[in-house]
């Protein structure tokens, strides 16, 4: 997957050095239809995920996560799907008044791993998702 850093101050532009690329891997499990509420909402999803990113910054250099998610499905015929995440990043190049002062962003290698998206699931590739739109923290 590929992406930008979007800086919330003009201030932050120059943390923007290139694209952030990385890579997500999920385990998935679907609910059962053990309960009510599973029918009711299309048999959502929830899983555990770890994430990779080369972040497009010499002044933060990677990032690392792990989150939980829940997997929503918003149609009946379960193919596009808002996922819900939160969890634990870990990000190499934190703020050092010695070391990094460039980074103004982050100022703790420990920090939330929070994420929202829209995806789309082929039928014939169930083990792909077309990722339409994704915010992470």
């Amino acid at each position: 997957m590929a992406g930008i850093l979007l800086p919330h101050h003009e201030d932050m532009l120059y943390l923007r050095a290139g694209h952030v690329v990385g890579m997500e891997v999920s385990l998935t499990k679907r609910t059962d239809g053990s309960k009510d509420w599973h029918h009711r909402y299309f048999f959502p999803r929830w899983g555990v995920s770890v994430n990779a990113y080369d972040l497009g910054s010499p002044y933060m250099g990677n990032g690392y996560g792990g989150r939980i998610f829940f997997d929503l499905p918003m149609t009946k015929a379960r193919n596009f799907f808002l996922k819900v995440s939160f969890g634990a990043g870990w990000i190499e190049k934190p703020f050092d008044l010695d070391d990094n002062p460039r980074n103004s962003a982050i100022g703790s290698h420990l920090n939330a791993a929070l994420g929202v998206e829209a995806h789309w699931l082929d039928g014939l590739i169930r083990l792909l998702a077309l990722r339409l739109l994704g915010l992470n923290r």
